[in-house]
């Protein structure tokens, strides 16, 4: 069997998270899969020093995520390649192929549906090229195949949203872990960050993409409470966030008072974000949506207790790793956080869960749930 693996954006030096996953599942195909052929499709170059196992081999469409590459090109190579099914990775991608077609379902869609069934935000939408929207909702309906990264995906947002999609075109397949959660290596690099960015031993820890979705504004009206009724003293580390929005929220009054508690650091790489769970003592992700789950993923890999949002994709993937709360009530988020501070039984309860569920979530399992997929399109 000879299957296509396309993904404009793989290899992409912008390392975003959707090319994160991409690579990581390719890697995994390799290792679960000797014995089907696989011709990998990027607009981008190999890098060098990248080797791929024997099956495997690299195709460069330069025009690959455009109306030429897409519509004109790949659909030809593939053809011309003898490839019995194509696994659409990227954003875009044929409309019109003869062979069976798994396309991955884009977060920008996911985003798009959540505020359009749940928003409680002024959420404004990514801004996605005209082609780009048209092709990939063209794909969500004419695919063979819609993949999705979690149950919560498929049955509160697509489902609900499209149900005259039918549901046995709809599989979900889950990321695995990519942190290196265990690795020696891993207290040096995190030591070498703290270091640099001055950051305190043990902490609380949180993310912000910069998109109202993820909520980070409750974090910070929930961080403020507990240091103001609840007396904690334990320090607050946010990757990602802005100053001037950090203040916009707690006031510069409060965030000048409390200076030496409140941490943001920027310009960090996606793969050093997973090193500060080793000084983590609680991870607090109340995002309305998060396609992946990665950095839940890493959190319960190291063993690191959660906050989390009752109705996402994130309880879905810490299933009992975590303290499920409403994400728009800070009070919640600070008592919820403070009892993991407080409580030896919660946090060891959490923690040993967490490492549990880590076992479940590995790229292995990814790889071989997509190889079922794949074959059953087997000529």
């Amino acid at each position: 069997m000879v299957i296509g693996i396309s993904s404009a954006e793989l290899f992409s030096p912008s390392s975003s998270i959707r090319e994160r996953v991409t690579l990581a599942m390719v890697y995994a195909l390799q290792k679960a899969d000797k014995t089907n052929r696989y011709i990998i499709f990027s607009k981008y170059a190999r890098p060098e020093g990248l080797s791929l196992a024997e099956n495997f081999s690299f195709r460069l469409i330069s025009t690959l995520g455009n109306v030429v590459g897409d519509q004109i090109i790949l659909p030809r190579v593939l053809k011309k390649s003898g490839c019995d099914v194509l696994l659409n990775m990227g954003f875009t991608g044929p409309l019109n192929l003869q062979i069976p077609h798994l396309y991955m379902f884009p977060s920008f869609w996911g985003r798009f549906l959540w505020d359009k069934l749940y928003g409680v935000v002024e959420y404004r939408g990514d801004r996605q090229s005209f082609y780009r929207r048209f092709v990939s909702k063209r794909l969500i309906f004419a695919s063979t195949k819609l993949i999705l990264s979690s149950h919560y995906e498929k049955e509160n947002l697509v489902q609900r949203y499209w149900p005259e999609i039918d549901a046995k075109r709809l599989s979900v397949v889950q990321a695995g872990i990519t942190s290196n959660a265990g690795v020696p290596e891993v207290n040096r690099q995190f030591e070498k960050l703290a270091e640099i960015h001055g950051l305190p031993e043990h902490f609380i820890l949180t993310f912000d993409d910069n998109n109202p979705l993820s909520n980070i504004a409750t974090v910070l009206l929930g961080y403020k409470r507990m240091v103001d009724v609840l007396m904690v003293k334990t320090p607050l580390v946010m990757v990602g966030a802005k100053r001037e929005m950090v203040q916009s929220v707690v006031g510069e009054e409060w965030l000048a008072k409390h200076s030496e508690k409140v941490f943001m650091v920027n310009k960090l790489k996606e793969s050093e974000k997973s090193t500060l769970f080793v000084g983590a003592l609680a991870y607090i992700a109340p995002s309305f949506y998060d396609k992946w789950c990665l950095d839940i993923l890493d959190a319960i890999s190291f063993g690191v207790p959660i906050v989390t949002s009752i109705q996402s994709s994130l309880a879905e993937v810490a299933n009992g790793a975590a303290i499920l709360v409403d994400p728009k009530n800070e009070i919640e988020i600070s008592e919820a956080c403070r009892r993991i501070l407080i409580d030896k039984k919660c946090l060891q309860g959490l923690t040993k869960k967490g490492l549990e569920r880590a076992t479940v979530y590995q790229w292995q399992n990814t790889a071989q749930k997509l190889l079922s997929l794949l074959e059953q399109y087997q000529k």
